[in-house]
């Protein structure tokens, strides 16, 4: 067998050295029920404004992968979260700047870290609670920031419910 590329690699070893592709990937991630929330492309275009060419363009590159069910994406809660943060956060940082965040930004969505992302180059990424602590937080900084409201993203993808 040959050795395993890097996309496989990123996607974690199969059972019994299958091989697991983005596409495998995808379909062992999420399989949404009736109970669990989920959001098509079109609910992403319409809650968050972006386009269906970018979310195709992400899925393509593996930035956000969704679940792929008769060749439509359908996100859950958490990829739609995503989806949110990286729209907001792509107004003003590049997508290879926001890539290099990307893994810590996922691990906090679904720890539910915080409210707040604050996001400051070149690498610092902190979740808060508290909109008081936002200002200060700032302060330690010199370099650029950006701070989403992860409220913000949960509370438009609940009103689409």
């Amino acid at each position: 067998m040959a050795p395993a590329t890097d996309q496989e690699l990123r996607h974690g070893a199969g059972e019994k050295g299958q091989r697991v592709t983005p596409a495998t990937a995808r379909k062992a991630v999420f399989h949404p029920t009736e109970t669990d929330p989920s959001y098509t492309s079109e609910d992403l275009v319409r809650i968050f404004g972006t386009t269906h060419r970018q979310l195709q363009w992400w899925d393509e590159r593996d930035v956000i992968m969704p679940h792929l069910e008769a060749h439509r994406r359908v996100y859950s809660a958490h990829l739609a979260t995503l989806v949110g943060v990286v729209q907001r956060l792509r107004a003003t940082l590049s997508l290879q700047t926001i890539r290099t965040f990307l893994p810590r930004i996922e691990r906090g969505i679904a720890r539910n870290a915080g409210r707040f992302v604050i996001l400051s180059l070149p690498k610092t990424l902190h979740f808060i609670n508290e909109p008081e602590l936002i200002v200060a937080a700032l302060a330690e900084f010199s370099a650029p920031s950006v701070v989403v409201d992860l409220r913000q993203i949960t509370d438009a993808l609940k009103e689409q419910r």
